[in-house]
């Protein structure tokens, strides 16, 4: 891939010792992706979409894999368990109709949760963001997100209400 950004991998180390990998997603990774979202809860797929969703549909798993790295971004965290690159966490930012600003997105494994690794894939999604010159970072969320809403208040993100009590709306500068 000739614009892959191969300066935007990163290894890491988490608080448990666990090596994991923060890499831009390629386009055969789109079963890694499909398996990733297959295992997540219920409750979790309900939480990133604010729907239920049994199986990603297609176009959004395409989306999710093939992109083009300049509008929009999707970093994988990765663990090598028994040889074998393993998803357990995803972060996605897309540019919006506003000049200068994206929306985004994270989701981590049921399994790892907890593990620190939201703050690390948002952190490297907000970089990715910087270095194409984007201005604003929003994200919307279910209000119960109580873990969405500690991330992203943690990252420094203004967290307000919607017009849907239901749903928070948060935005950060990044400049």
């Amino acid at each position: 891939m000739m614009n892959y950004p191969e300066h935007l991998i990163a290894s890491l180390q988490l608080p448990d010792g666990t090596a994991v990998t923060i890499r831009p997603a390629r386009p055969e990774d789109v079963d890694l992706i499909k398996n990733f979202f297959r295992q997540l809860s219920p409750q979790r797929k309900h939480a990133l979409f604010m729907e239920n969703f049994r199986e990603l549909p297609q176009d959004m798993l395409t989306r999710l894999a093939a992109v083009d790295y300049n509008h929009d971004m999707v970093l994988l965290a990765m663990q090598l368990k028994n040889g074998k690159e393993s998803l357990i966490a995803l972060s996605r930012y897309v540019t919006t109709a506003f000049p200068d600003e994206c929306e985004f997105s994270v989701v981590v494994s049921d399994e790892w949760q907890n593990s620190g690794i939201d703050s690390h894939i948002m952190n490297a999604l907000i970089n990715a963001a910087k270095q194409q010159k984007l201005k604003t970072m929003t994200g919307m969320f279910l209000a119960s997100n109580i873990e969405i809403m500690r991330l992203v208040e943690h990252l420094g993100f203004a967290v307000k209400d919607s017009d849907d009590p239901t749903v928070k709306h948060a935005t950060k500068s990044l400049s």
